[in-house]
């Protein structure tokens, strides 16, 4: 597997403590839509006006289990609710398009003095239903990381995950620009 082809880098991050940026839709069609990270560093959740990460960029959100410093607490009362208040956010999207991101997450190791912060972003493309709630759910493994969206569906007395589509930091043809825009240095 080349290094190039992952969307994989170690690198040295300045990171704000900002929790939620969106501003939602208040009307219209929209769907409740949950953003999830497992990380216990800073995860980032940033949008793109095109599927090629192409256009404006606009933060979303910060996601982090554990202490974030100016997070509030962001719940919309979706079912399935099991995360640490700072590592998920509830809120409605639009879903007149498509949605199309890049979800980071952050790791720091320590070795003696040194601190090195490594990054792995995830880029997809989604659309959502008016009306429907789903889970976008960041996951990071040391060598790679990868993103569900599931919708939560009603199942008997209950309800229960349907996956609909899964992710992974692989840059792959429609989503080629999406490496450029993760590799952009940012001072926040």
């Amino acid at each position: 597997m080349k290094l190039s082809s992952l969307l994989l880098l170690g690198t040295v991050t300045l990171s704000a403590c900002a929790g939620l940026s969106y501003v939602q839709p208040t009307s219209g069609d929209r769907a409740r839509v949950r953003f999830v990270t497992d990380t216990s560093g800073v995860s980032v959740l940033r949008t793109y006006q095109g599927v090629d990460c192409s256009g404006s960029e606009q933060e979303w959100m910060r996601l982090r289990r554990g202490v974030l410093l100016t997070s509030s607490v962001t719940r919309l009362g979706m079912p399935l609710w099991d995360y640490e208040e700072k590592a998920a956010k509830e809120v409605y999207v639009a879903t007149a398009q498509p949605l199309t991101a890049i979800f980071w997450g952050t790791s720091v190791e320590t070795s003696g003095s040194t601190r090195t912060s490594y990054q792995c972003g995830v880029p997809f493309t989604t659309t959502f239903e008016s009306g429907k709630d789903y889970e976008v759910k960041y996951s990071w493994h040391r060598t790679a990381c990868t993103l569900t969206v599931s919708e939560i569906v009603a199942k008997g007395q209950g309800h229960e995950f349907r996956q609909i589509a899964s992710f992974s930091n692989r840059v792959e043809n429609p989503n080629s620009q999406c490496l450029a825009q993760f590799k952009r240095f940012r001072m926040d």
